[in-house]
């Protein structure tokens, strides 16, 4: 009964969350290939500012592997973009789901070594989104490829087949990693900023990364409004680790989950310039 009860928690999750979740990662990789586009000759090409042969020469990393380090020109590198809006394009409708998520998963990884030396905690989330999903049957719901099975098996056999609960060790995976996240966060917020409120003060400060948003919170929000932002971010992260791992009230933990840890990452997309890690950590959600 104890292992019935561990296995429904942390192992199963329902097909249509998993093709809702598919659509909503389809549109962050989407928009993360939109971001990377704008500046493509700037770091994509021999012309910009990290020309393949010197990435290759002197490598930011060991066992480091791009398809992109075989584009040089502008030309070449805008083709790897197309490839990699097709795939991602056939993975968001669900066609040929399984080996999208393994192509995938290449052009993540292309995109993102080619510019090792600029990854951020966003490259880091989506790749671990694309990696743990990859055993999980994200085009079972909401995809052309249920289309094509009901269809081909019968509109009675594949729904049968489409509602069936998925048990899987990678949902345990996507669990602790999320759980994981919100842990090491809050756990390092132990300075004296985070402890008098003033962290958020001094992080929309950061002229590197606050956005225009930022620069009007800071400039109009009072000094309590502001630390109250501080504890409530703080807060806020130790509760989302309990939420996603409790074993208690699961359902009503998960959903307080759903409604309240998407509104953290609208609050740092909307002060501060973190990259894509916003978008990728709501994309969990689903």
């Amino acid at each position: 009964e104890r292992w019935r009860y561990l296995r429904a928690t942390y192992l199963t999750v329902a097909p249509r969350h998993l093709g809702v979740f598919r659509v909503a990662l389809g549109l962050v990789l989407l928009s993360d290939l939109l971001r990377r586009w704008v500046e493509l000759r700037i770091w994509y090409t021999n012309s910009g500012l990290l020309p393949n042969h010197t990435l290759l020469w002197r490598p930011p990393t060991n066992r480091v592997f791009s398809l992109f380090f075989t584009a040089s020109s502008e030309q070449e590198a805008t083709v790897g973009f197309v490839l990699c809006g097709l795939v991602y394009l056939a993975f968001l409708l669900g066609y040929r789901t399984r080996l999208m998520q393994v192509l995938m998963l290449v052009a993540r990884i292309s995109l993102n070594s080619r510019l090792a030396v600029l990854e951020n905690g966003g490259d880091m989330v989506l790749n671990l989104l694309c990696l743990l999903s990859l055993p999980l049957p994200l085009g079972a719901r909401f995809s052309l490829d249920a289309v094509a099975a009901s269809e081909r098996d019968g509109r009675r056999d594949a729904v049968d087949w489409a509602r069936r609960p998925v048990v899987s060790i990678a949902v345990v995976g996507l669990l602790l990693q999320f759980a994981t996240i919100y842990l090491l966060n809050a756990a390092s917020k132990n300075c004296q900023a985070w402890r008098d409120g003033s962290a958020v003060h001094y992080a929309l400060h950061q002229d590197k990364f606050v956005t225009w948003a930022g620069v009007w919170m800071r400039e109009h929000l009072p000094a309590s409004t502001l630390r109250y932002l501080t504890w409530s971010v703080l807060t806020t992260e130790w509760l989302g680790f309990l939420l996603i791992i409790t074993p208690l009230f699961v359902k009503a933990a998960r959903l307080t989950a759903v409604c309240v840890m998407p509104l953290l990452h609208v609050g740092f997309a909307l002060g501060l310039n973190l990259g894509g890690f916003s978008l990728a950590m709501m994309a969990f959600y689903p």
